[in-house]
């Protein structure tokens, strides 16, 4: 079985991020596109959501909530600031 990679990353501008990886080789895969997200493949088996700050928070809150719970409740370094 191939292994396969996804990446969410938060951005600030996402016309422009989406620009950059366009410039990098990646391809725009438009079916998981909208004004919040942009979905970059550079392989059958690597993707890349680039999401807002908007709407990065909503789709990693719980996730975040559970491995914050795993450390004991310290701030974990990728915490985004206010």
């Amino acid at each position: 079985m191939t292994k396969m990679i996804f990446v969410n990353l938060p951005v600030s501008d996402l016309q422009r991020a989406t620009a950059f990886y366009e410039g990098v080789g990646a391809k725009k895969n438009e079916q998981f596109c909208d004004g919040t997200a942009s979905c970059m493949v550079f392989s059958d088996t690597i993707h890349a959501m680039l999401l807002t700050h908007d709407k990065f928070p909503p789709v990693h809150a719980q996730a975040y909530r559970r491995l914050k719970e795993d450390h004991g409740g310290a701030d974990l370094p990728f915490r985004r600031q206010p």
